[in-house]
């Protein structure tokens, strides 16, 4: 939502009564507040609710927030008999998910999948063109790791962009993504932090490996411009990757799967190097 209506919003819900004099210092720390929450009207709400509880002041909720996010989200939402929002930010995504997880088509499979892969990518600039290079790469294609990935299973006969589409609807009519004139896709930021999170230990490294040999499938070693568009568009999501590396790049492992990392690894090196990113390249060497 604007910014302005978003203040105004919050201030509301908080139920404020301050003297004339504090209105500028409340509106401030207001001003503060919408912007960590990304403008987020369900989040805006449950802060409000916060304040209003008084849980917390305006002007110590975003100390709080940065060490306790999702117990602040979780402690706006409503009790019985109240008249507020029923459920917390958190809660309202997760019944999301339980939605998309109850429709058995494969589309709706693919979603729930594609939101894991998006969580370890930059949250915005998500391209469909991405995914259709890694797919259609034969360098990727002969190595088990991404083969078996869930990504290529749906897709055996190669790139469906039916399919790609109407996964894509589905995180959309659930306003878990949305997508431009120009057909990119964009999480909000709070969506792309929880969809990451709520992720066991395996999902969390499926998908992180997943995501990695997506972008390196999707990177090519030639030097036209196109090629080098490719690669500069790539380096946010790179960069999304490796913040949450966990070792993952250079474990250990059986030859089907380190063969994959090594090739991902100078894939990021290439695309680190042309941008003249020497500190990214060292570690793409580690």
């Amino acid at each position: 939502m604007e910014h302005k209506d978003a203040v105004s919003l919050l201030l509301k819900t908080a139920s404020l009564s301050l003297p004339e004099v504090d209105a500028a210092k409340a509106t401030k720390a207001a001003d503060e507040i919408v912007k960590i929450l990304g403008h987020l009207a369900l989040a805006i709400n449950q802060a409000g609710a916060v304040v209003r509880q008084q849980i917390c002041t305006l002007d110590s909720f975003c100390e709080l927030y940065s060490q306790r996010k999702k117990y602040l989200l979780e402690l706006g939402r409503s009790r019985p008999g109240m008249n507020e929002y029923q459920y917390s930010v958190f809660t309202t995504w997760e019944i999301s998910i339980q939605k998309i997880e109850e429709k058995p088509e494969q589309h709706a499979i693919l979603a729930l999948e594609l939101l894991r892969i998006f969580s370890f990518m930059h949250f915005d600039g998500i391209e469909s063109a991405t995914f259709q290079q890694a797919i259609e790469s034969p360098e990727m294609l002969d190595k088990g790791v991404f083969t078996s990935s869930l990504l290529v299973q749906l897709m055996p006969s190669g790139w469906d962009q039916i399919l790609w589409g109407r996964a894509v609807s589905v995180l959309v009519a659930f306003s878990l993504v949305s997508v431009n004139d120009f057909g990119s896709i964009s999480l909000h930021p709070l969506v792309h932090e929880w969809s990451r999170e709520r992720l066991s230990e395996n999902e969390s490294k499926d998908a992180w490996e997943t995501a990695a040999m997506t972008l390196a499938a999707s990177i090519t070693r030639l030097g036209t411009f196109v090629d080098w568009q490719r690669r500069r568009k790539a380096l946010p999501h790179i960069d999304a990757l490796l913040l949450h590396d966990q070792g993952y790049l250079f474990m250990d492992g059986c030859m089907g799967c380190v063969m994959p990392r090594s090739i991902a690894a100078q894939k990021f090196m290439i695309a680190y190097h042309e941008s003249t990113r020497s500190e990214k390249v060292s570690f793409c060497i580690h």
